[in-house]
């Protein structure tokens, strides 16, 4: 991935394939916008259009051929703009489809079978955001943040909750390329930077405007993600063959040690006598020793185990004298092995909590 996004992965098919210029496409692309922008206000359009021409780019000082490139106004980044008042109650049976990170939890392609549904008039109320073919989805905050998928498979009207990113790669990119560069290390890399730095970790739509990127030719990114996409395929293959492997090994490990539990190893000697008294006695006392034991447990009073009712976060932090550490309080909230519903929480009670660093660690309490 590292290779790909630096131009390595392509240096022998820019040799062959020489001429070929991502700033006179950027160029282009910037001019035919600015002309479409110009039609829709001489045409007296009732909504003013979007400025998207006035991106930033440069030439790229190692590789002539590629561009550097702000992603802000090159790329569409939207999100749901809060809730909009839209509670679990407005679900319905039927009607558009409502995701949220649950879709991105099957590899590459978004998946549809985990999502709600709401109105059709609660989907008609943020446009940004209808799903469209090529779209990306980047998780932006919980315990899913930085979880990528890009909608290949549309199978009804469709929108996002307001944990998720809704990115088109408008006619700049290639849709893969670009769902690849946000599944890549500078991405990830800040998303790790965002978890590591925050007890509620978050990605704003300026983290990834700000971004600068290298951009190939159209064609080259093709390749690239030809390239990408059949190494993945190679590496899918090795890692089941490896587990194999492994399955294999361990099979014959077990296979071995019964072996020689049994005695199947070395050849037997039937004139042995003190092997198979050394055995006999050996059982002898393991029967006595068990025994003993299940009576000892028949003595044992029997213990009643108090079930002790979990709290929310916000009861916990209201009990609390003092700041906890928030993996102190998804313990021992009733949340506990749910990370999802323990940062639904958290962001819904965010406006009354005080956030302090100690070292590394970030502890919550309450504004009193």
């Amino acid at each position: 991935m590292k290779h790909a996004f630096e131009g390595k992965l392509t240096e022998d098919w820019r040799t062959d394939n020489q001429g070929l210029d991502a700033n006179s496409e950027l160029i282009d692309i910037q001019t035919s916008r600015k002309q479409r922008y110009n039609q829709i206000l001489n045409d007296g359009s009732v909504n003013k259009p979007k400025v998207d021409f006035n991106f930033i780019y440069k030439l790229n000082k190692d590789i002539p051929s590629w561009a550097d490139a702000s992603l802000d106004n090159l790329i569409g980044i939207n999100a749901r703009i809060g809730w909009r008042g839209l509670t679990k109650k407005e679900y319905t049976k039927e009607g558009p489809l409502f995701l949220s990170v649950h879709a991105l939890n099957y590899g590459k392609n978004v998946v549809f079978k985990d999502a709600n549904h709401i109105t059709i008039e609660r989907y008609e109320e943020s446009p940004e955001i209808k799903l469209q073919l090529d779209n990306i989805l980047l998780c932006k905050d919980g315990a899913g943040i930085g979880k990528v998928g890009i909608i290949k498979n549309l199978p009804d009207k469709a929108t996002v909750n307001s944990s998720l990113l809704v990115i088109n790669a408008k006619e700049v990119f290639n849709p893969d390329f670009l769902y690849y560069f946000f599944l890549g290390p500078t991405m990830q890399k800040l998303v790790n930077e965002k978890i590591s730095g925050s007890a509620i970790p978050h990605l704003f739509q300026k983290d990834i405007k700000k971004f600068n990127l290298k951009v190939p030719p159209k064609q080259e990114q093709n390749q690239i993600v030809e390239i990408l996409e059949s190494r993945f395929t190679l590496i899918e293959h090795l890692e089941k063959s490896v587990d194999n492997c492994l399955n294999d090994s361990t099979i014959l490990k077990h296979s071995i040690l019964k072996k020689a539990f049994e005695g199947k190893l070395v050849s037997q000697d039937s004139n042995d006598e003190s092997a198979r008294e050394l055995l006999l006695k050996i059982k002898t006392e393991k029967e006595i020793y068990l025994k003993a034991q299940k009576e000892l447990d028949k003595l044992k009073p029997k213990k009643k185990r108090k079930m002790e009712a979990k709290k929310t976060v916000l009861e916990i932090l209201k009990e609390s004298s003092s700041p906890i550490s928030t993996q102190e309080l998804w313990t021992n909230s009733v949340h506990e092995g749910d990370v999802e519903s323990f940062y639904e929480e958290i962001k819904k009670i965010h406006s009354k909590l005080i956030e302090v660093k100690e070292n590394t660690e970030s502890l919550l309490s309450l504004k009193r």
